[in-house]
């Protein structure tokens, strides 16, 4: 019976590429197959050749996004990644069983005012914001998520409760 013995096998290469990173806005946290890499796109990384799960993170508005790219050594991967989306806020009257065009409520965004509605905001950056809208001394405030390549439409119904039967005018406004 003969043994075979091999000697003086050399270790495989570990070959890298090159992986190019551009968001909008730009300074995203960058993980590589889930650890932090301590980086802020846009930027530029050596990866070894192979798939990698890239995640970027925006943490002053909570958004996150991943891709997978596939790294080989002589081909560098460019991505750029757009982080922004569109949003628009519309109000409508409620009379008698009746929809119709509603009275101009003050929009704010992160309580900074942003116009009236009727308006279509297109350069928002992902994620996590307050939307705030006033009419007549009422406020409703809450939370909408801002995605890329989704645009949000808020409507708003504003209903006018009749004032009292002692009072001429108009009563309570509820939306």
């Amino acid at each position: 019976m003969r043994f075979v013995s091999i000697q003086g096998v050399k270790k495989r290469e570990v070959r890298t590429g090159i992986l190019e990173i551009t968001t909008d806005p730009e300074g995203a946290e960058v993980s590589v197959d889930g650890v932090r890499k301590g980086v802020l796109t846009n930027c530029r990384l050596e990866l070894t050749e192979g798939k990698h799960h890239i995640a970027l993170f925006l943490p002053n508005t909570n958004y996150g996004d991943s891709f997978t790219v596939d790294i080989h050594h002589l081909q560098p991967v460019i991505k750029h990644i757009s982080m922004r989306g569109t949003l628009m806020v519309e109000s409508f009257w409620q009379r008698e069983g009746k929809r119709t065009a509603g009275p101009k409520l003050e929009v704010y965004l992160d309580d900074k005012y942003i116009g009236t509605t009727g308006l279509k905001l297109d350069n928002l950056v992902a994620g996590t914001h307050l939307l705030r809208v006033s009419y007549r001394d009422v406020t409703k405030k809450r939370n909408i998520e801002i995605r890329p390549l989704s645009p949000l439409l808020v409507n708003y119904t504003v209903v006018q409760k009749p004032a009292p039967k002692k009072r001429n005018g108009v009563g309570d406004v509820v939306y």
